[in-house]
C-alpha cells in the first residue's frame, strides 16, 4: 500500500488551493498518525479503539470515521467539520496493546460496513482506497469550491469592515 493521501494531481487548480490546505491533514497542521499514547490523542478513541479490539479478539485493526478534532485542519465550530468531507482512519492494534490510527481516505465510504469483517479485508479496502487517489474527487472540489467562496466572503466582508471602522 502507497501513501494513502497523497496528492491527486487531477485536484490541482490553483484558486482551490488554500481551500485544499484547509482539509488536508499536514505536518503542519496535525499528524497523519496519532498513536493511543500521544498527548493528541482523544480519550473517546483510545476508549473506542480498546472496546472494539476486546469485542473482537484476533482482530489487528479497523476503519473509522474520525471524531471532531481528531486529525483534521479543518478548525472551528463542529459546522465546519461536518461539512468537510468525512476523513477515515485506520486503527492498528500494536504488539505492544497500544493502538495507532492512520489518515486513510476522504469522502464518504464505498464501501459495506459489514463487508469490513477481517484484517484482510480492511487491507483490501484500504488498497481500495489507494486505488482512489485516497479521496473521493468529486466531493473534494465541490467542498473546496465551497469553502474557496466562502473565504473570499470573508475577505471581503473584512474589507469593508475595515474600510467603515
Amino acid at each position: 500500500m502507497g501513501n494513502l493521501l497523497r496528492f491527486n494531481p487531477e485536484l490541482y487548480r490553483p484558486e482551490l488551493m488554500e481551500a485544499y490546505r484547509a482539509l488536508y491533514p499536514t505536518q503542519e497542521s496535525r499528524k497523519l498518525t496519532i498513536y493511543s499514547t500521544a498527548p493528541e490523542a482523544k480519550p473517546e478513541s483510545v476508549e473506542q479503539a480498546r472496546a472494539f479490539f476486546a469485542s473482537h479478539p484476533g482482530r489487528s485493526r479497523f476503519i473509522r470515521e474520525t471524531i471532531p478534532g481528531e486529525f483534521d485542519a479543518v478548525t472551528g465550530t463542529d459546522a465546519a467539520f461536518f461539512r468537510t468531507p468525512q476523513l477515515w482512519i485506520e486503527i492498528e492494534l500494536l504488539p505492544n496493546g497500544h493502538t495507532r490510527a492512520t489518515a486513510r481516505f476522504r469522502g464518504s465510504k464505498f464501501w459495506h460496513d459489514e463487508q469490513i469483517n477481517s484484517d484482510a479485508a480492511v487491507c483490501d479496502l484500504l488498497e481500495e482506497c489507494d486505488r482512489r487517489g485516497g479521496v473521493r474527487l468529486s466531493e473534494i472540489v465541490s467542498w473546496a469550491e465551497d469553502e474557496s467562496g466562502h473565504m473570499e466572503y470573508m475577505r471581503q466582508r473584512a474589507k469593508r469592515k475595515a474600510r467603515k471602522g
